[in-house]
Parts: structure tokens; sequence; C-alpha cells
């Protein structure tokens, strides 16, 4: 690399995570712009002057490119291309996640070549001019490792009067992890923790939605986020309010009657799981995921963005359940999950599987089910 006069290379005589490496290279870089990238990336030809152009025109415009995949078994980019390129996140733990772009967003485009706007990014590719990095406080110090910066960076961006776009004119190729080959330490994971930090200081009072996920997320320590609150305020930031307004109204945020696990009366150690194919009970372990459940006010038992709680042909699935019952469960004072339009009940079966039975309000139709902690905020 001595060779190429240009390129410097920075080490970490210990391992410090991504987010650290970024930061130690932000120190070093002598030029005015930034430009971060994953290891397991291959830039295709062209890809950097959009990114450069968009940054040209707006010091505050933070553009990333559209990300094809590379196949892992074979690095061929012709699985996987049509990767959606609209960046949204999900409530629980602030994951990153790809949307479809509402025809709305698409009338505004003039050509297939203009910018998208990006509520968020997906934080491994992306330019942006070093002094409104520094302006905007780079990223949180108190971040770990890994996890949570990319959602860090997103709302700070678009809050604090920048603009956040993904460009179809500059395509970088990505191999994508399939598992998480990072092992935590016992005691905690950087990816909760950094999360936590991230919604406290810049969700406001739709914090809820994220902390509702879990008692284990009000319990755990993030640590102190006054410094970042400082920055918010000295930036004169936008609220998280506006930010849904007027950057992501397509943001799913919906009231909740219940939420939670859903955990058997007759066998108090078994919750309702959606980690198969079809509903199971599991061992509960109160930290969310596939035991985290909301009993919307149409009715339906919603698990995310694509799973509901649904009865196909008298079988219990969860999928998206248009037509297939969704919306006619409801939470009884007897604690039963009865499915209106059936008169029959969720019912947990001699062999630990999960059916629908005539409701009888026995122990095995009787479920534990919290009402939604959080107070409802209108948008």
């Amino acid at each position: 690399m001595s060779s190429l006069g240009k390129v410097k290379i920075v080490r970490h005589r210990k391992q410090q995570g991504l987010i650290r490496a970024r930061l130690t290279g932000y120190e070093v870089a002598a030029g005015p712009t930034l430009v971060f990238l994953d290891s397991h990336i291959e830039c295709f030809p062209g890809w950097l002057e959009p990114l450069l152009d968009r940054i040209r025109d707006d010091p505050r415009n933070v553009p990333f490119p559209k990300i094809d995949m590379i196949h892992s078994e074979n690095f061929g980019t012709g699985i996987g291309n049509t990767i959606r390129q609209f960046g949204v996140f999900d409530w629980k733990m602030l994951f990153f996640n790809w949307g479809n772009i509402s025809k709305d967003r698409k009338a505004k485009q003039k050509s297939p070549a203009d910018p998208i706007r990006s509520p968020t990014m997906p934080g491994g590719l992306f330019a942006i001019d070093k002094q409104w990095f520094t302006t905007l406080g780079t990223y949180d110090p108190g971040l770990l490792y890994w996890g949570g910066e990319n959602m860090e960076l997103s709302f700070k961006v678009w809050m604090c009067n920048g603009t956040l776009e993904m460009l179809p004119c500059s395509h970088v190729g990505h191999v994508f992890r399939y598992t998480n080959p990072v092992k935590w330490k016992k005691g905690g994971d950087s990816i909760l923790t950094n999360s936590m930090r991230v919604a406290d200081v810049w969700l406001d009072e739709y914090k809820y939605l994220f902390y509702e996920q879990t008692s284990l997320l009000q319990a755990s320590n993030y640590g102190d986020v006054s410094d970042r609150k400082k920055l918010r305020e000295s930036l004169h930031c936008h609220s998280f309010r506006w930010y849904i307004e007027n950057v992501y109204p397509e943001c799913p945020i919906v009231p909740a009657f219940n939420a939670g696990e859903i955990r058997s009366v007759s066998s108090p150690d078994l919750c309702v799981d959606a980690g198969s194919s079809v509903p199971i009970v599991y061992p509960c372990h109160g930290t969310g995921g596939n035991q985290y459940w909301k009993l919307l006010p149409s009715g339906e038992v919603w698990q995310s963005n694509t799973r509901s709680l649904c009865v196909k042909e008298g079988h219990l699935a969860h999928t998206q359940c248009w037509g297939h019952n969704a919306g006619n469960w409801t939470y009884t004072e007897e604690q039963s999950l009865e499915l209106r339009s059936t008169d029959t009940c969720l019912t947990l079966a001699v062999n630990s599987s999960l059916v629908m039975n005539p409701c009888n309000r026995g122990a095995n139709q009787r479920w534990i089910f919290e009402k939604s902690k959080f107070k409802q905020h209108k948008t």
C-alpha cells in the first residue's frame, strides 16, 4: 500500500469496533470530504462522482449509493440487484430496513437518475462533508462497537437541517452477511445499548414506541447522554414529530390496546412465539423479538410490519393476513384471545401446540397480555 502514496493504513492496537475505527479515520483524514465504505464491497465505475457532486451542490447533503448485492457464494452480482432504494427503520431496536417507495415519492422524481430522499441510511456506505460531520458531532462517542450509529446519523442529518439521499447513478456492490459474526461478551449487547442512547436523545415523545417493546430495555444502563442532548439543542434541531411529518410520513405508528408477550396462564413459563413457520409456544425469554405482540384497535394481533396472527383454513399462521381474519381478535375480561368471526379462542393444546377451539374459559385458553404501558401520542 505504501507505493500508492495517498493511502494510509491506520490500525488499532486492540479491537474497538466499527464506530471507533471510523472515528479514527475521520481524525486522520486530510481531505474536505469523507467517504465511508465497508470492507466487503466492490465499487463500480462512476460510483464516486455522483456522491461528490451532491455534496458540492450543498455540503449538508449526505448521499449514499445504490447498493447492489454481491452473492456470498460466487461473488456474482446478478442476484438481488433490485434491493428497494428507500431506507426506513423498525421501532424494534431501531433496526434499519428497506421499504417500498411510495407513489407520492415516485411522482416527485423527474427522472430515474434523480436523488431519492431517504429517511434513513444503511450506514455502511456513504459520503459526507467533513465539516458537516464535525458540526453534527460525528458519531456519539458513547456508542459501542457497532449498531445504531446509522440511525443516530440519519435522524440528526434530517432533524438538524441536512438531507439524506440515495443516488441511483452511484453503484457499490456489497456482500451481505446472513448472521452476525460478532459474539458479545456476557452482560450486554452493543446494539441494544446504542439504540437506547439514540432513542433517548432523538425520539422525543415517540420513545414509547421503542421502549414498550420489552421491559429489559427500561432496566438496562446506557450511560450519560446529556452531552448529546446539549449538542442537539445547540444545533437548533427539529423535533422528531417534525421528522415524522416531513421526512417519513409513511412511518407505521399504530396505537395498541395490549403490547408485549402473550403468556399462558396454564403453563406460565410458555409464551406465544413467532420464531417458527407457524405460531408456537416457547419458553418466555422477556426480551421481546419473536415474543412481542400488539393488539391493535383494528382487532389485529400484530407481530411486525409483515406478520400478524391469523387463521387460514382453520390453522394458525403469522404472515400478512389480508382476508384471513386478521382484524377480528379481541382480548376478553376472562383473559382469552377470541376470534370474533368464528367464536373460537386461542388454545394451548395438550401437546403444547397452538390451536383454535370453541371458547370455554378454561385455563388453557387464558393468556396474560399486558395493556400497553406507555401513553399513546397522537401524530
